[in-house]
């Protein structure tokens, strides 16, 4: 129970002195918890406890014996890195020449690995597969985003996620990660297509075999993938691009509305008709 400062020695008769220097007495060394407890090289772990020196480089952390660097420190508290080559094991501390083991182990955790991802393109709302490892087994704590846009997962295995692509995510890598486990990106990247829309048409009447333009959004450049029909029936598509088509009204159609499929995009049709 003894606290710092200066002794004091009393002789009966002849008095008491006192130290001109004063005696730094610490606390015993001791850990009481570290966070989080388990996650790959290079994650920064958090050691609470007492006893700890005020002085980064008067302390050693290992991981089952391999050191780790020492980022700060406090009486009370430590912050270090997970060392590269660390294997599951106990976490123990040396400051001022005793030693001290946690109770609990840390646990090296790998970082997912993206091997692959189907389909490669899509509209938003559109549902991905990421294929890969070390996903975990449940979403709690797992992100997948396209850019800075967080998609949203539908289901998750040690192998598979499966996300949904969210509104306004542009074209680009997967970033998946997982707490404590680290970040890793997919090699290629995802082509996020504008949503598939139309806006509108012209001219808005005429006979069969009058050629329409039909302007919007989420278009094929690629003539043969773009399917549209005019009251049911097949229309001609005669050029294409991303944001137009050009199509000629097919015989027998009196009026109907217009109908565009896209492959692997979906269908939309017109919110007017032909007439």
């Amino acid at each position: 129970g003894a606290s710092s400062g200066q002794f004091s020695v009393a002789v009966t008769g002849s008095g008491e002195a006192v130290s001109t220097q004063s005696f730094t007495v610490f606390s015993s060394l001791m850990i009481a918890s570290f966070t989080p407890t388990s996650g790959f090289y290079g994650i920064q772990v958090t050691i609470n406890g007492t006893g700890f020196v005020p002085d980064a480089s008067r302390n050693q952390v290992t991981v089952n014996g391999r050191p780790g660097r020492v980022v700060s420190a406090t009486e009370t508290q430590i912050v270090f890195e997970v060392p590269n080559g660390a294997t599951s094991g106990p976490v123990e501390v040396v400051a001022r020449g005793v030693r001290r083991r946690a109770r609990d182990p840390y646990n090296i955790t790998r970082p997912p690995v993206v091997q692959r991802f189907a389909p490669a393109s899509g509209a938003p709302g559109a549902e991905v597969t990421i294929y890969g490892q070390y996903f975990g087994d449940n979403a709690h704590g797992l992100h997948v985003r396209l850019g800075s846009a967080e998609c949203q997962i539908v289901n998750v295995s040690p192998t598979q996620v499966r996300i949904r692509v969210p509104n306004g995510a542009p074209s680009g890598p997967f970033e998946v990660s997982r707490q404590a486990q680290g970040s890793t990106r997919s090699g290629g990247s995802f082509t996020v297509f504008a949503p598939l829309a139309i806006r509108q048409f012209t001219p808005a009447r005429g006979p069969s075999g009058t050629e329409v333009t039909v302007r919007g959004t989420g278009f094929s450049p690629t003539l043969n993938n773009n399917t549209v029909r005019v009251g049911g029936r097949p229309a001609r598509v005669i050029a294409a691009g991303d944001t137009e088509l050009r199509i000629v009204i097919p015989p027998r159609v009196s009026a109907g509305r217009i109908e565009v499929a896209v492959r692997n995009r979906g269908s939309t049709q017109s919110s007017t008709e032909f007439v």
